[in-house]
């Protein structure tokens, strides 16, 4: 009995400590956007490549959300109007403070198709 009541505390103990470990926040250091004919690419340098993005899309107005959990953004919202083929403007802002997400919102003028590509310390779209 004594001895599962050690092995027990010990699991506690490393159970603890493996939560206490956790990844630091990577930070969005800029938005970068560029287009080419009917084509728009918005570029997220991170600071870490750790980060695992996901894609809602939304409707009424159309447009993506790119969730980036675990990554903080300047407590102000930034907003850059792009007036290109399709896409009205791109925006990010922290969505949640704890645990941190970051929402960059990329407003369209209709549904369009789609790709997103994590590389290395960089989220494409």
């Amino acid at each position: 009995m004594r001895s599962a009541r050690i092995q027990l505390g010990v699991l506690l103990l490393e159970v603890s400590c493996a939560l206490a470990q956790t990844v630091p926040p990577a930070n969005v250091q800029n938005i970068e956007v560029s287009t080419s004919g009917r084509d728009v690419r918005v570029a997220l340098p991170l600071s870490t490549s750790s980060i695992k993005p996901s894609v809602i899309v939304a409707t009424n107005p159309d447009r993506l959300v790119i969730e980036l959990p675990n990554t903080l953004s300047d407590g102000k919202q930034k907003h850059v109007a792009i007036h290109g083929p399709g896409v009205r403007g791109v925006r990010v802002a922290l969505y949640r403070a704890d645990p941190p997400v970051t929402h960059v919102v990329v407003d369209l003028e209709q549904s369009t198709p789609y790709r997103l590509l994590p590389q290395g310390n960089q989220i494409t779209l």
